[in-house]
């Protein structure tokens, strides 16, 4: 008996320090600092160090500061314009940053889940680039700005769900997100929106709606397998366990309404919109039930056709219909 357990306590060292060696070896993927370095290039006096940063940020400072804070400056004059004062003396702004100098002071844990996922998506879309990231303060805007090649994290968005500023901006649906361990997973969503985008025109069905974002939500588990199912899909243990309970009621209610080939765009919307609760079902169901519904429709197709690739199944080859019909989903 001693011998067994000093083989299977010696295989698991040998494990333990593969694991180890392997992490080990993985690279951080390089997260462009955009917040600090506009920051610090803004007071700097060093008008070389001015022109490196406009020269290496290009068209994102446009982006950045006419899409998201809507400034209305031209990216050359960023420096000189009145307007970027106005944004780093305002006293929110000022607070927003150093709160985020503080809690993303180290960045090593996210530059490594995405140098891995960086691998895992360039085996299954050899064709399609990863891109480049970037972080930035939104004041509080979208979480994520997408470029040319290139998607920005709004660090400010992720500073914990008890943040006493989110409740200012936030309804309550909206900041039980807004953590650390949610950057990566939406990160990874909003690159596949952006590199496998839907076409919605007048035809589009509720079908094709919750089957193509059960697409984004099965491709993300994949491609994030060790990260729980709960944070990628954003429900808490409570939220899942309704959907679970209530899957089949679901289901039937989305038939008995005629809904499932409605062209409705607005009625589509309260399938898989951000929303307190799915407002086709009751008020106590959790917001975007048409997603969790989608990946359980998916995952069902996927678990019999194991030969397909995640890149075929965004491919037009496999249309809702069949995913549904091959799929075997009853609710």
């Amino acid at each position: 008996m001693k011998f067994y357990m000093q083989i299977f306590g010696c295989l698991i060292v040998l494990l333990f320090n593969c694991t180890s060696h392997n992490n080990d070896n993985l690279t951080p993927y390089n997260i462009e600092r955009f917040d600090i370095e506009f920051k610090q290039s803004y007071y700097t006096r060093d008008t070389c160090r001015k022109n490196v940063f406009k020269k290496k940020y290009g068209n994102f400072i446009d982006i950045y500061c006419n899409g998201v804070l809507r400034m209305d400056i031209f990216p050359d004059s960023v420096f000189s314009s009145h307007k970027t004062a106005l944004f780093f003396n305002d006293t929110l702004i000022s607070k927003i940053y150093a709160d985020v100098a503080k809690k993303f002071q180290n960045m090593d844990d996210i530059a490594i889940e995405i140098s891995k996922t960086q691998k895992k998506y360039k085996k299954e879309f050899p064709n399609h680039d990863f891109p480049d990231i970037y972080t930035h303060i939104s004041a509080f805007n979208q979480s994520y700005i997408v470029g040319d090649n290139l998607i920005s994290i709004a660090l400010d968005n992720f500073l914990d769900n008890d943040y006493p500023e989110y409740s200012n901006f936030f309804e309550p649906y909206e900041i039980k997100n807004k953590n650390r361990v949610y950057i990566v997973p939406g990160l990874i969503q909003v690159l596949l929106y952006t590199e496998f985008p839907q076409t919605i025109d007048n035809k589009t069905t509720l079908l094709d709606r919750i089957i193509y974002e059960g697409k984004i939500l099965y491709a993300t588990q994949k491609l994030l397998p060790d990260t729980p199912s709960s944070i990628i899909t954003g429900y808490d243990e409570e939220q899942t366990k309704w959907l679970e309970n209530n899957e089949s009621h679901m289901w039937k209610t989305i038939l008995s309404k005629q809904h499932l080939f409605s062209t409705d765009q607005l009625l589509q919307h309260k399938y898989i919109d951000p929303a307190p609760f799915t407002a086709t079902f009751t008020p106590i169901s959790p917001g975007r039930a048409g997603r969790w519904i989608g990946l359980q429709i998916v995952t069902r197709f996927m678990n019999k056709n194991r030969n397909i690739s995640l890149e075929e199944l965004f491919s037009e080859k496999h249309t809702s219909n069949e995913i549904l019909k091959k799929s075997g989903y009853k609710g």
